[in-house]
């Protein structure tokens, strides 16, 4: 049976008022009825809009963002990494999923093999150490077959749990590899391509002698122009970078 017209227009009403600022508390006292009551309607009559304001309540009332929980929900992430992340309890959080499903009238997460879920968590920690170290997500997503996605929530539900900045760690470690690699192409460069930026970059670290470093280039099977060492060390001299004579280079 379809909804008749004085139904159609008082919850058109119920709509508007919503829409115009009015708490539904304030809206089913006009009423002469309850909040419950009118929730029931906006639900049973109201269509989308009536799905719309009663998810927005929801979220009004907890505090929590219902509609991106249930889209990880779907994309597999368990109820209680959702509850560790968004720093509630099981029992909550399993309470607000059923609202929402309630709300849109169908299930929000289908079984699925639950093996992949269950070899994530026995390599969990294997998985943050290897990210903290500076193991992007992408790589890790691809070796242990999940997606980014479910990492990036289990990351964050390891933060909110411990408090470990799990986040900085990589960013820091992602900076010290590349330092090391740009450092190790500099000591290369000097002997493979012994430019002026070079000699320059390793006369600053190590000390100044041509002879020095004409004869580590030697070991290496390239030469060091003295007219290039020359130009090198008085750039660096120019601008005070350069060792005092005799000091004791280290190679």
């Amino acid at each position: 049976m379809g909804i008749l017209e004085s139904e159609k227009v008082y919850i058109e009403q119920i709509i508007q008022e919503y829409e115009e600022g009015k708490k539904l508390q304030d809206i089913a006292k006009t009423r002469n009825t309850t909040e419950g009551t009118i929730k029931a309607q906006l639900l049973e009559f109201g269509g989308e809009k009536g799905k719309g304001i009663l998810i927005k309540v929801l979220e009004e009332e907890t505090g929590l963002p219902i509609r991106d929980i249930a889209e990880e929900r779907m994309n597999n992430t368990s109820i209680k990494q959702l509850a560790d992340k968004y720093l509630t309890n099981l029992p909550v959080m399993t309470n607000l999923l059923k609202q929402y499903e309630t709300i849109i009238g169908e299930k929000i997460f289908k079984r699925v093999d639950t093996s992949r879920r269950k070899d994530l968590d026995l390599k969990e920690n294997e998985i943050i150490e290897k990210y903290r170290k500076g193991a992007s997500l992408k790589s890790l997503a691809k070796d242990y077959k999940t997606a980014t996605r479910v990492l990036r929530t289990r990351f964050d539900a390891f933060i909110a749990r411990t408090g470990i900045d799990i986040d900085d760690e990589h960013e820091k470690s992602i900076m010290q590899q590349k330092e090391q690699q740009e450092q190790e192409e500099i000591e290369i460069s000097v002997f493979k391509l012994a430019s002026l930026q070079s000699i320059c970059k390793i006369i600053d670290k190590y000390g100044y002698s041509f002879k020095e470093l004409s004869e580590e280039a030697e070991k290496r099977g390239y030469t060091v122009l003295k007219a290039t060492y020359e130009e090198a060390l008085e750039q660096l001299r120019s601008q005070g970078n350069v060792k005092k004579e005799g000091e004791e280079v280290e190679w």
